[in-house]
């Protein structure tokens, strides 16, 4: 089953606050296992679709502002806000959280948890079974979790290739 909404919002009149600009917001959700395809056409602010099959219980739910989520979801939830940037979730049983700012927020859970909060960066996860966590001023975490649980939190991350 293909669940696809997109938005727009469209300008208002000069004297219209900054707040009131276009906006185009594009959310793809995959759910596997379903069977025809779903468009769904949404206002910009919260999206939230559950999908419920005799062999899939799965529910996403999407805050976007500006940016894209894309998610996969056999049995789980993924939860996204996005103010600007990208959150891309393949959950095959658990959960994908993500709050990002700006930035991108990758993650692959067959079962367990990522939960990330990135203001600029970048969050790459693999959870099979187990629990990450990851907060992210600015830079990049990439975690691989096979069974417990990994909590990461970055400051700054510079790298120097001068050396």
């Amino acid at each position: 089953m293909l669940l696809s909404g997109a938005a727009e919002l469209e300008a208002g009149a000069e004297e219209t606050p900054p707040e009131d600009m276009s906006v185009v917001v594009d959310v793809e959700i995959t759910v596997l296992g379903g069977g025809s395809d779903v468009e769904i056409s949404a206002e910009v602010g919260t999206v939230l679709e559950a999908v419920e099959l005799s062999n899939v219980d799965a529910a996403v739910e999407a805050t976007v502002l500006v940016g894209t989520v894309e998610s996969a979801v056999l049995a789980g939830t993924v939860e996204a806000t996005v103010l600007a940037g990208r959150v891309e979730a393949t959950v095959l049983a658990g959960t994908a959280e993500a709050t990002v700012l700006a930035g991108r927020v990758e993650a692959t859970v067959l079962a367990g948890t990522v939960e990330a909060t990135v203001l600029a960066g970048t969050v790459e996860a693999t959870v099979l079974a187990g629990t990450v966590e990851a907060t992210v001023l600015v830079g990049t975490v990439e975690a691989t979790v096979l069974a417990g649980t990994v909590e990461l939190s970055v400051a700054v991350i510079v790298e120097d290739e001068a050396e």
